[in-house]
């Protein structure tokens, strides 16, 4: 549970769950560990404001899943399998969003993969039109580009003929991810490079342990 709050005289908190060997694994009761964690943070009267000022998310909830570190829990993707992932997320963007709070759909920090083309950050309140980009990123959060990338690596004979660890390079080098889609977008691809996985953004922050632990599921 990530907190990010920039007003004063207010604690900015982030909470993260266990490192390997100790992370948290739904075949292994992580359902009764975030249950028992959120409990905890409820007793301590702590609260998740999830709309700031300006209209954008002030807390939210990321969810990293492992697809490509064996030493972890979980299973692994091949190289396919990831871009595979990543399509299917952006096929049913529009769906998945309508889980989040509503001011949540068009904020900065969980921009929406949409297939239709690039979505900007814009400088305006979360409720009024955006008309204003913020600079340098306008080019941000490219789905086409990233997409047609993908169909023409995967289709190409130097693919066909790499091990895994050159096909990964091939299709997700970090340069190429953050000249596209980058890590404000709510499937980030950047992290597997760190720590093998990917991170859902979206989920606005909440202390009710039945929602954390059914957007982790579906997320896994």
């Amino acid at each position: 549970l990530r907190c990010m709050l920039s007003q004063k005289a207010i604690m900015c908190v982030e909470y993260k769950a266990p490192h390997p060997p100790k992370e948290l694994s739904f075949s292994d009761n992580a359902a009764a560990d975030i249950l028992c964690f959120f409990r905890l943070v409820q007793f301590m009267g702590a609260a998740a404001p999830t709309v700031a000022h300006n209209g954008y998310m002030c807390a939210a909830l990321h969810t990293h899943v492992n697809i490509r570190n064996p030493l972890v829990r979980g299973t692994f993707l091949s190289p396919r399998q990831v871009v595979g992932l990543w399509v299917a997320w952006v096929r049913f963007e529009l769906v998945t969003r309508r889980f989040y709070r509503s001011w949540a759909w068009r904020d900065r920090s969980c921009t929406a993969l949409f297939a239709t083309g690039t979505e900007c950050s814009w400088h305006e309140v979360a409720w009024k039109q955006g008309a204003c980009p913020v600079a340098g990123e306008a080019e941000k959060h490219d789905v086409p580009t990233l997409f047609k990338h993908f169909v023409t690596t995967l289709q190409s004979e130097a693919f066909q003929a790499s091990d895994d660890d050159a096909q990964m390079e091939m299709l997700f080098r970090k340069s190429l991810l953050h000249a596209t889609c980058g890590k404000q977008c709510s499937l980030n691809l950047l992290p597997m490079w760190m720590y093998g996985t990917v991170e859902f953004r979206g989920m606005t922050a909440t202390l009710n342990e039945e929602v954390a632990v059914a957007w982790s599921n579906f997320c896994v």
